[in-house]
Order: structure tokens, then sequence, then C-alpha cells
């Protein structure tokens, strides 16, 4: 004969159950007693099992002269079994459905630990700028420094241009950066000089990331943050300064 307890297990009964089940299956009307001793079992353990049965529509309950008999229904009950389970899994993914955009809606405001990393030395500033393109992105923020007499940061430069990335800049007011601001159009590039103040680094922003760093030759150091919150407060700010240097262009 098939392994039948292994299979009402896959049906959804606990092992117990299927045992007691059986049991019953094999015979009349019976009481928790005569069961727990065919199938080597304490009683308590039985009782607590039949009413789980009989909770789910597998077994019946009679009593004989105050004596409690118990009886399997007909194995087709089993079909009756399958098909409340399917009507409360239907229930369950309706109600998922009716739900799962709220859930998104956490998930996506979750707050989350900004993701900090540190470049140290020349290269390691040159290393932060060449992951800034690497991530492509649609558009990049800057504010501050800005060598008076030449371009500090070439390579950047030359493969942003390359890559048609277009930037907007607000830095420090200089005869050669006032120069190259003919140069905007071909260079993707919109620039805001500011008087008065001598920016001593630059922030990038773009996307999701900051990138804060000075390219002085003594110890240059930069730093990355990647923050939804913190992106966008600079976004703000680089807005902010834009607004006012138009008004007073």
């Amino acid at each position: 004969m098939k392994d039948l307890t292994r299979q009402l297990i896959q049906l959804g009964l606990s092992a117990f159950e299927s045992q007691v089940y059986l049991g019953l299956l094999r015979r009349q009307l019976t009481t928790a007693g005569v069961l727990a001793k065919h199938l080597g079992m304490k009683r308590s353990t039985v009782y607590t099992i039949v009413d789980a049965l009989i909770e789910k529509g597998l077994v019946s309950l009679t009593q004989i002269e105050g004596v409690k008999q118990y009886q399997a229904t007909d194995p087709t009950c089993l079909s009756d079994l399958l098909e409340a389970k399917q009507q409360e899994l239907n229930q369950q993914k309706a109600l998922l459905e009716n739900i799962s955009n709220d859930l998104k809606v956490i998930h996506e405001k979750k707050v989350t630990t900004p993701r900090v990393t540190i470049f140290e030395g020349e290269q390691g500033v040159n290393n932060l700028l060449k992951k800034t393109l690497d991530e492509k992105p649609s558009e990049i923020l800057v504010i501050g420094q800005h060598n008076p007499k030449k371009d500090h940061i070439p390579e950047y430069t030359q493969r942003r241009i390359q890559e048609k990335i277009p930037t907007r800049v607000i830095a420090s007011h200089s005869n050669w950066l006032q120069s190259e601001i003919n140069s905007d159009k071909e260079f993707y590039r919109t620039t805001y000089p500011i008087r008065d103040f001598k920016l001593p680094a630059s922030v990038h922003i773009y996307d999701h990331s900051v990138l804060l760093f000075t390219s002085q030759k003594n110890d240059p150091v930069g730093v990355y943050i990647e923050n939804d919150d913190i992106s966008a407060t600079f976004k703000m700010v680089f807005k902010m300064l834009e607004k006012n240097l138009k008004n007073h262009s």
C-alpha cells in the first residue's frame, strides 16, 4: 500500500493527524483510549488531535451513554478541506494585491544609512572623479573650487565632454574662468561665477550621490556619499544659489 501517512502530510495534515485519521478510517466508532492504545500515543495527545480533525471536518463525534466515540468522515471530505484552503489562498492573494502598493511605498521611503567612502591622495581623488563618470549621471551639479589659471582636472573634463554629460557649475570668479564661459556650449556646461568668495573645496552632486573633494597639491582628499536625502539637500542648495546668481547677473 502507498505511504498514505506521508501523502496525507503533503495534503496539509500533521504527522500525528495523519496517523490518527488513518487509525479511525480503519475502525468503526471508537474511543480515544482505544485509539491511543492502538497507535501507541498518550490519550491526551489523541484528544487534542481528534479535536483538530473535527475542526477540519475529517472526524465526527458521537456520545453513546455519555462516552465519546469518534469516527472518520468520508474521505471525500479531504476535497472540501482542500477547497477551503484554496478559498483562503485566494483571499490572501486578493489581500496582498490590495496592500502591495502601500508596502512598496513604505519600502521606498525606508531610512537608509548613507554609504560613505573616503579617497586620499591625488590618485584617490582622480579615482573618485572617475567613479562619477563611470556611473553615467544624467547631469552633474558643481559648487566650488576653481583654479584661477587652468582646469585642475583636465582628464575628467575631457571625458565628461566626450560622453556628453552636461554640468552646471557655480565657481569662484577669475579672469580665466570668465574666458572659459565662452566655451560653455561646446563643453556641455553652464557656468555661474560667484564673486567675493574663494571656495577652498568642490562639491559634485548627481543622481543619489554627493562628492566633496579638494584638489590642492598638499594632501588632497575626497569623500563619496550615496544617500537620497543628502543628495536632495545639496541639489536644493545648488538651485537656491543658482537662482540668486541669475537674479543678480
